[in-house]
């Protein structure tokens, strides 16, 4: 094959894989997940496994603290965020009536609202026709695409938590029908790495989130922002989601303390205040708890963030960064790929395999 057509195939190859992505994403947004939560808890699963507990009682583990994490936070936010999305007319009349005129900040949030609006309306359709009255849009509008949500929620739920239970076997049967024994080892020593990197990444950014929202909740409850417990929880919740999280945070809490107070200095000041400890958690903290081992590209990251968040929304934008490290880890384990893996960040270590699973 030459040259010319190795690079039209190669372009015809990437223009499938995007449309692919966009077209099923219904189903490939909880596949994604699913995979990602499995190479996540594979590591506990097998030290729960050397303990005697079979990989059935870690998966229904797993997929129960899932379960509670997503049941508690949404029932923790959902009220505060209804809430609010319903004041923000209210929040731009008053910018209007202190700023004067649409521009600037004030049109901002407004295209923002309608946005917003535009987006749950669009998602509402795929599942029923609501029509509704008053001030209860967004509400309605919400419970018109949860059934939607539940379920890409609960078929990933479930995936993960068959994978999960199915211990080693999934794996080994990849790596059985690879031809060779250096191309086992080579696909083995590939998915210890990921699973590695995966689980010091989630663990450090967690506690690193978990730190963010206890700052953001302690500070807003000093500048007596409403519901500060709610937006500290959502701070941590929005810091999973890198260079954006924290803007979108910092405008809604901003925003919240302006209807409170209906004064513009104190909104800026908890502006300033939210993207202060933005910086203190980008610049410090997280250098001094990632290190250098998972430091990737802020360019490719920001890229990552912006394409996923282009053809799988929100949800896309918290899986970036996790896909981006899998895709990275493959790059350095293929010696073609070594250029891509370069640039999209600082080589990954080189750790041996468990060659128990590799056969002779």
């Amino acid at each position: 094959m030459t040259s010319q057509s190795r690079i039209a195939v190669n372009g015809l190859f990437i223009l499938a894989l995007l449309y692919t992505l966009v077209v099923a994403g219904d189903f490939l947004i909880p596949l994604a997940a699913a995979v990602i939560g499995f190479l996540i808890f594979s590591a506990p699963r097998r030290a729960l496994e050397k303990r005697g507990i079979p990989p059935v009682a870690s998966a229904l583990l797993a997929t129960t603290v899932m379960v509670f994490a997503i049941a508690y936070g949404t029932s923790w936010l959902a009220a505060p965020v209804v809430a609010f999305i319903n004041q923000v007319p209210e929040v731009v009349e008053e910018l209007r009536a202190h700023i004067g005129g649409t521009s600037g900040l004030v049109a901002a949030a407004e295209g923002a609202y309608e946005a917003t609006q535009e987006i749950v309306a669009a998602e509402g359709d795929t599942t029923m026709d609501v029509r509704v009255v008053g001030n209860t849009s967004v509400s309605a509008t919400i419970l018109g695409f949860a059934p939607d949500l539940l379920t890409k929620v609960s078929f990933g739920l479930c995936l993960m938590f068959f994978l999960i239970s199915s211990g080693d076997g999934f794996i080994s049967k990849i790596i059985e029908s690879l031809p060779s024994y250096a191309d086992k080892r080579k696909a083995l020593h590939t998915t210890r790495l990921i699973e590695s990197q995966l689980g010091h990444y989630l663990g450090s950014i967690t506690l690193i989130n978990m730190l963010m929202g206890l700052l953001v909740g302690i500070a807003m409850w000093a500048w007596s922002v409403p519901n500060a417990a709610a937006i500290g929880l959502m701070a941590m919740l929005l810091n999973f989601i890198p260079f954006l999280g924290s803007l979108i945070g910092a405008i809604v809490a901003s925003l919240m303390m302006f209807s409170e107070t209906g004064t513009l200095w104190q909104a800026a000041g908890v502006f300033g205040t939210y993207m202060a400890l933005s910086a203190l958690e980008g610049n410090f903290i997280t250098p001094l708890l990632l290190g250098r081992r998972l430091r990737l590209n802020a360019t490719f990251v920001f890229l990552a963030v912006a394409f996923f968040a282009w053809i799988w929304s929100v949800i896309g934008m918290v899986m970036a960064v996790p896909l981006l490290i899998i895709v990275k880890t493959v790059c350095d384990e293929i010696d073609s790929l070594n250029g891509v893996g370069r640039f999209l960040g600082n080589s990954t270590p080189n750790h041996l395999p468990d060659e128990t699973l590799l056969g002779k």
